[in-house]
């Protein structure tokens, strides 16, 4: 089981429909509440010991704005012990837009699907 974590219902529906392919017993899309998706991402990685990515809008094409959210990501989840290191998934402008980008959504899937997404850094499923 994989689970995708987003802080808006609007969020997880528009990405249950780009992931409709992959079984429910195989991914699950939890919402967590308004800025507390990250936290919750962690302790869903934790607590059940599987790949988690968590899946923001980042509200802005500004690369160096992009790039800081990347950084605060990575040192919450520098030094996570967990055999899972969460990924984070940004929407640019916003996950809407980039559900409308064939490679965003393909990494997506790769994310619901691949094997060996354990050995992934966490910044490759950017943007």
């Amino acid at each position: 089981m994989r689970y995708i974590v987003v802080e808006e219902k609007s969020d997880a529906d528009l990405i249950a429909r780009a992931v409709s392919s992959v079984p429910d017993d195989d991914l699950s899309i939890l919402v967590s509440g308004k800025g507390a998706g990250l936290t919750f991402a962690l302790s869903v990685a934790i607590a059940k010991h599987a790949p988690v990515a968590f899946v923001r809008s980042a509200w802005t094409t500004h690369p160096e704005r992009i790039r800081d959210g990347e950084l605060s990501f990575h040192d919450f989840v520098f030094d996570l012990q967990t055999p899972y290191t969460p990924v984070l998934m940004q929407g640019v402008p916003d996950i809407a837009s980039s559900l409308e980008n064939e490679e965003w959504v393909g990494a997506l899937l790769d994310f619901a699907t691949s094997d060996d997404y354990a050995a992934r850094n966490p910044f490759e499923y950017r943007r």
